[in-house]
């Protein structure tokens, strides 16, 4: 579970790192979409909040085919006690991190003109005041194949993680069912835990993803005039389950959750001795 772990963990904290890094703010124009950096890219210029905002979306992605493929790994390693199989499967699923690289690659096909996005955007919403973010720019042509296909594909993830999360802690707990002669009642519960944390762990970017790509599409292709708070919701929603994840892993991991509330418990322990002995020694003078 290691190999999951790490990468995992490193994911999670590299997207809250890039999203504090450009605090994104997301507007819609008739042919172009402007990303904004609020945060300290804009100090570099237009290009790298781009480029920095599109590295948020490969992470955001990675991060949901790096859990989806850790459930996956359990349940396959119950249900196979073959660990060559179990290998060879884990390692074919490695072919799912090619869908973050396929939106990278599509990102940068179409050319870019940072100018021309900045200049439609000043002039179309000349309500909003943009001096805070300096010079941006962002997509030039937001309607070419290339965008319309990220689009759909990173709505078909996030709507195609969640139903394999479900599907395979279906299988992983008939799994664990069956094999209750074989595992202590324990171990069973357990796994079964560590499982339904997993499942969470899928559950949780899917519906922040869903959500924000829903309100991105609409935004984008319905024409009304969205309102401002919802220009910032791209970067919230993306961030928000790297919030929840460590949660998520301390609580339905046992051991760690032992760890923290032993931590805890100590903590409050040495709070109250500390509090006691000087109380009792003041009596005693």
């Amino acid at each position: 579970m290691i190999i999951f772990l790490i990468p995992s963990n490193t994911s999670t904290m590299l997207l809250s790192f890039v999203s504090f890094f450009i605090q994104v703010r997301i507007v819609n124009n008739v042919k172009s979409t402007a990303v904004m950096g609020l945060g300290y890219c804009k100090h570099f210029g237009a290009e790298v909040c781009f480029h920095t905002y599109n590295l948020l979306l490969i992470i955001a992605t990675t991060v949901c085919a790096i859990n989806a493929h850790t459930i996956f790994y359990r349940m396959i390693s119950l249900k196979d006690q073959n660990r060559s199989v179990v290998k060879k499967k884990t390692l074919i699923f490695f072919y799912h991190y090619s869908i973050p690289l396929g939106v990278f690659i599509f990102t940068y096909i179409p050319k870019m003109d940072m100018i021309s996005v900045y200049n439609e955007t000043v002039t179309q919403h000349p309500e909003y005041y943009f001096e805070p973010f300096g010079i941006f720019g962002g997509y030039a042509d937001s309607h070419n194949i290339y965008q319309t296909l990220n689009t759909l594909i990173l709505a078909a993830l996030t709507l195609s993680v969640p139903i394999f999360g479900i599907y395979c802690r279906k299988k992983t707990i008939k799994v664990l069912n069956t094999s209750r002669n074989a595992l202590s009642a324990k171990t069973v519960e357990q796994f079964k835990t560590f499982i339904m944390g997993l499942t969470l762990q899928i559950l949780f970017p899917s519906i922040c993803y869903v959500s924000v790509g829903s309100l991105y599409i609409f935004n984008k292709y319905s024409g009304f005039e969205p309102l401002l708070i919802t220009q910032y919701l791209v970067g919230i929603f993306l961030t928000l389950p790297s919030v929840l994840d460590p949660m998520c892993t301390i609580y339905f991991t046992v051991p760690y959750r032992k760890a923290v509330r032993k931590i805890i418990f100590d903590r409050e322990q040495s709070s109250v001795i500390g509090m006691i002995v000087p109380h009792a020694m003041f009596q005693n003078l």
